[in-house]
């Protein structure tokens, strides 16, 4: 998400009319108390909605992606929230670029 984008210059924004529809991580798209009906809808650049720590998560699951996880040692020594993040930013970064191509 956002990657060819610059700083302050989204090149393909979510708007009111079209948002940007991402899967719940809690439910799967099942539906929860946390987003109603299974998704979270996003309305502006996903990157005004981020805080420093969900940078900083992405960061580091991309770092992850390559192997280098953010605490040493291997998968077992990693957070179990890092790695279920990481999962859930990797489904949605597939799902993205399988939907650029036309899946």
């Amino acid at each position: 998400m956002c990657k060819s984008c610059g700083p302050g210059q989204c090149r393909d924004a979510p708007t009111e009319s079209l948002p940007l529809k991402i899967e719940c991580p809690v439910c799967d798209g099942l539906s929860c108390d946390e987003c109603g009906d299974g998704y979270f809808e996003l309305t502006q650049c996903p990157k005004m909605e981020l805080n420093r720590e969900i940078m900083d998560l992405i960061e580091d699951s991309e770092l992850a992606k390559k192997g280098l996880m953010p605490v040493r040692g291997g998968t077992l020594d990693q957070s179990s929230w890092f790695l279920k993040s990481a999962q859930v930013l990797w489904a949605e970064e597939t799902r993205i670029e399988n939907e650029k191509m036309g899946y």
